[in-house]
């Protein structure tokens, strides 16, 4: 009995161990092979080792949005105008820029007319500032730029038309302006400069022959002087005849008499300077200002003239009664002085102040007809006076201040001198404006 009951238990045992090897085989399982029971494990996930932060990459240009155009443009300065240079130190005597407004159109022709002779200083200084000033930024011209320059030649300030030509840029420099450079130059007596500029310049339009006649002469070479001279004739150019006596006078040191009348012309002035001349010294006052600068240090001229020529110079009264509203000494000249087409209406002018032309000045003028659209030469000056005050144009009227004035603040009527100091004591310039009342005899109780 026990013996059959151990078969039994081992029957039964077999059995369940073939069930279950059946349900772990499964459908297919033939094909696929035996099926772990327990899946592999994935190791951990390995930590990344912490890298420092990377250096940003360079900044490179970010391109600009379409529905946004920059607002932050760069671009190259252009460079100033010839009109537009100037010194700024100049500025500073007169209170600051003083063509920031603009300027009248008709300012060459004010540049031309300004006062050569000035003794009064201040009002000298005045008129150097106002020409070495930085000009108009838009609009100037070549001319404008020309014509200050030649106006500080005429006024005996060849230092200050030098330091004004000294500014324009290596590529704004020409013939023409080379040759103002020379002019200015002769006149400050750097002569060994001008005339290395001159002989390696082999233009023929004036002022290079000239020059180099000048040169030739100052070198004593009286064969080139006179080959120059020919040459100059076979072209059909004429010196002035004062310019080539004294061209031919300088190799031999022959005397020469100095007319009543000399041009202000800078070629003459080195050889003003070297050349022994006999001189009226009743006449020199009556010279232009560069003119009596060379006779003061010529040792080969009279002693008179010399002392007479390197005295200040008080011009006297004026001769345009249109400015100083008094009578002159001599109509005459004062007609003379006046251009032929405008003699009609400064005539009506002269008689609306209430003056009496001789009958002599009438007669003269009936000869002389006139035409009618001929505008009066100097009423036009206050108007444009009141014209800039208005429109605070400080540079146009610092300039017509000093054409008012003529050079002669002493010999001008009150009310010039009166109206012309409250225009400088309106633009800040108040220290001048009382230097020059002092200059003017004090007449304005300033």
């Amino acid at each position: 009995m026990p013996h059959r009951q151990n078969h039994l238990l081992a029957g039964v045992a077999a059995g369940l161990i073939a069930a279950g090897l059946l349900l772990l085989a499964g459908p297919g399982s033939a094909q696929q092979g035996p099926r772990r029971l327990f899946p592999d494990i994935a190791p951990p996930p390995q930590e990344r080792p912490v890298l420092p932060p990377a250096s940003p990459a360079p900044l490179g240009p970010v391109p600009a949005s379409p529905a946004q155009p920059d607002r932050i443009r760069v671009e190259s300065l252009s460079p100033p105008t010839l009109a537009a240079l100037g010194v700024a130190s100049a500025e500073d005597v007169l209170g600051g820029a003083i063509w920031s407004q603009g300027a009248p159109p008709d300012l060459p022709l004010l540049l031309q007319r300004l006062p050569t002779n000035i003794a009064e200083p201040t009002l000298r200084g005045l008129q150097k500032a106002v020409l070495l000033a930085p000009g108009l930024d838009r609009g100037g011209s070549r001319e404008i730029f020309f014509l200050r320059v030649d106006r500080l030649l005429a006024m005996g300030e060849p230092e200050a038309a030098l330091e004004l030509l000294g500014l324009v840029p290596e590529s704004d420099r020409d013939p023409e302006l080379e040759g103002k450079r020379v002019l200015a130059r002769f006149a400050a007596d750097q002569t060994d400069a001008a005339c290395a500029a001159a002989s390696a310049q082999q233009a023929a339009t004036s002022p290079w022959p000239e020059a180099r006649l000048v040169c030739a002469a100052l070198a004593r070479d009286a064969g080139a002087v006179e080959t120059g001279l020919d040459l100059l004739e076979a072209r059909g150019q004429k010196l002035d005849p004062l310019l080539t006596e004294l061209l031919r006078a300088a190799p031999g040191d022959h005397r020469v008499t100095l007319p009543a009348r000399v041009p202000d012309d800078p070629l003459f002035l080195p050889l003003l300077r070297r050349v022994p001349l006999d001189v009226d010294a009743a006449a020199v006052a009556r010279l232009p200002a560069p003119v009596r600068q060379t006779l003061a240090v010529n040792k080969d001229v009279p002693a008179v003239a010399r002392a007479a020529a390197g005295a200040p110079v008080r011009v006297g009264p004026s001769v345009r009664p249109e400015l100083n509203g008094r009578a002159p000494a001599d109509w005459r000249s004062a007609f003379a002085s006046v251009p032929a087409e405008r003699r009609g209406l400064w005539t009506a002018l002269v008689d609306g102040l209430g003056l009496e032309l001789p009958d002599a000045i009438w007669a003269e003028l009936v000869r002389d007809p006139q035409k009618p659209e001929a505008a009066a030469p100097d009423l036009a000056l206050w108007r444009g006076f009141e014209v800039a005050r208005l429109q605070d144009q400080r540079g146009a009227m610092l300039l017509y201040v000093l054409l008012l004035l003529d050079g002669r603040p002493e010999a001008a009527a009150p009310v010039s001198v009166r109206r012309a100091l409250d225009a400088l004591v309106g633009m800040g310039l108040s220290s001048t404006a009382k230097a020059l009342a002092a200059g003017a005899g004090g007449a304005a109780g300033l």
